[in-house]
């Protein structure tokens, strides 16, 4: 470089330097013009998962409360199945299972829902966004561990409030409402 180039911008006064980057490091680290494509931004790309991360625990929070107020409904189930002989174990197996079942349940209206208005949003941005990806399948597995997590999340409080009570209390409050 310097033998065959930067002598011509020398005796302009200018003084180029070359140096090595790592191809990891160009799209989130580097802060230099006219890369050899488009760049992004690490607090932008912090910022949207910090937003992302608070609209799940709100979501996740909004599922309890709604639960929540879903159990004295639930509180004549809960009685008859301990009555029945349902344990403690199985009561609370029951409500988890549940939320997961919900939560697989929204995850699949969401893949459904992202897939059909995803060409509206590639039109919109002028960009060729796509759902699956060649990195799909760690993705994949993060989703699923947060379904996971979401489901024994939302379905704690609830599972064991119900489970945690006496079953001929359950059984009257759920008569006198």
């Amino acid at each position: 470089f310097d033998r065959n180039i930067n002598y011509l911008f020398k005796e302009a006064g200018i003084s180029l330097n070359m140096y090595l980057q790592p191809l990891k490091g160009i799209y989130l680290h580097s802060g230099l013009s006219a890369e050899i494509g488009p760049t992004g931004s690490l607090p932008y790309m912090i910022l949207f998962l910090l937003i992302g991360l608070l609209i799940f625990v709100i979501a996740c929070i909004n599922y309890i409360n709604l639960t929540a107020t879903r159990l004295t409904v639930r509180q004549r189930e809960t009685g008859i199945r301990k009555l029945l002989g349902a344990s403690k174990k199985e009561i609370i197996q029951q409500f988890l299972v549940e939320a997961l079942i919900l939560n697989m349940l929204a995850l699949i209206f969401a893949i459904i829902l992202a897939e059909l208005i995803l060409p509206l949003v590639n039109n919109l941005t002028g960009q060729e966004l796509q759902l699956v990806q060649p990195s799909f399948i760690p993705h994949t597995l993060a989703v699923l561990l947060l379904i996971l997590a979401a489901g024994v999340f939302a379905g704690f409080y609830p599972a064991f409030k119900l489970s945690a009570q006496n079953t001929v209390k359950l059984i009257r409050q759920a008569g006198s409402a």
